[in-house]
């Protein structure tokens, strides 16, 4: 069933290409997300390459986090091509009906189009078929970006889901990337999130939320001596402009702040007025929960007391089974084989009575 997903070689352009796996069907978010940047990272580590050069591309769901991804960490990407992918939850098939607060906050959250504000220095190619429907899956994604005024080329041919063969045929995607390099230092920063837990872009930074779970925005542009900024369900937020020497900061049409200070500044709202932190306030609480389980885990159970060791094993080991189709192991130890060294990098998960550990 996988066989048209296998191409010829492509092209030979001194290029690196990584593909990870990202544990399966993760839709690239959580634990698939987290895959993805770290293979990226370990790549750097590993290989000499241009970072102003890295491109990102998939299709189907790999088209989903080939958007999702490049726009929650704008930063790290100079193109994207996310090929026949879903990119609006709310033109689903399946997501009809009664909606519940809670499901319409993830839809929000999970749709791409709603995080197309920051791909304002991020060139996308998107290639829907018009066979393969509803292509507003696609289409409201690629209007946003014609609305906001960013660049964007998208194909919509009469054919079906099998976008790739025609797209990625000789390497025809590779000119398109190599067209494009990455800005590391725009004068101009727009950035939108729903959680702390996607917090920069370029040299813009959230460090907290006025409302957790809505959204928050920033629009920072910097010249000459002078950065102007726009907010939105902020209260601290941290700049590293590309401005040598002192400058005026102005917040949301407020009265200038002379900034003196050489590096990272953080601003937060106090009564009203934005003003220059003493100290900056990092919220790094994640919300919801769930968010926590997106990395390494590993699941500690208590053992201590005799008659509660097999039932708290049973909770442990069902807490390391995750959601069906998600290729992942989680370790599972008892408290007493637990070191400090354990944790480095982890979320660690007691499961029993405090008694029992």
């Amino acid at each position: 069933t996988h066989a048209d997903r296998h191409f010829a070689a492509l092209p030979d352009t001194r290029a690196l290409l990584l593909a990870p796996y990202a544990y399966g069907d993760t839709f690239y978010r959580g634990v698939g997300e987290h895959d993805v940047l770290r293979a990226i990272e370990e790549t750097r580590a590993a290989y000499r390459e241009d970072r102003d050069r890295t491109y990102m591309t998939g299709l189907s769901m790999g088209g989903i986090g080939a958007a999702s991804i490049p726009l929650r960490h704008p930063d790290l990407f100079a193109a994207a091509a996310p090929l026949c992918g879903y990119h609006d939850y709310f033109v689903r098939r399946d997501t009809g009906g009664h909606r519940r607060p809670w499901e319409l906050a993830l839809m929000e959250a999970r749709s791409n189009r709603n995080w197309a504000e920051n791909g304002l220095h991020l060139p996308v190619y998107v290639v829907q078929f018009l066979q393969d429907r509803p292509v507003a899956n696609s289409s409201t994604f690629v209007d946003r970006y014609r609305e906001l005024g960013y660049r964007i080329d998208a194909e919509y041919p009469d054919l079906g889901h099998d976008v790739w063969s025609t797209t990625y045929a000789a390497g025809r995607i590779v000119p398109y990337f190599l067209g494009f390099t990455r800005d590391p230092a725009p004068s101009r920063v727009r950035f939108r999130t729903v959680s702390t837990r996607w917090p920069r872009s370029y040299w813009v930074e959230v460090d907290a939320l006025a409302q957790s779970g809505a959204w928050a925005e920033v629009d920072a542009s910097a010249s000459g001596r002078r950065l102007v900024a726009q907010t939105r369900n902020l209260t601290a937020f941290t700049v590293a402009p590309p401005i040598r020497g002192e400058y005026s900061a102005v917040i949301d049409g407020q009265p200038p702040v002379l900034v003196r200070a050489e590096g990272p500044v953080s601003f937060e709202r106090r009564d009203g007025r934005w003003a220059i932190a003493a100290q900056r306030r990092r919220q790094r609480s994640v919300v919801p929960i769930r968010d926590a389980f997106d990395g390494p885990i590993l699941v500690v159970y208590g053992a201590r007391v005799a008659n509660e060791a097999a039932m708290n094993r049973r909770v442990a080991d069902a807490r390391a089974r995750l959601e069906s189709k998600v290729r992942a192991s989680v370790r599972v130890i008892a408290d007493d084989a637990y070191t400090p060294a354990d944790a480095r990098g982890r979320t660690v998960v007691l499961v029993g009575s405090p008694a029992s550990h």
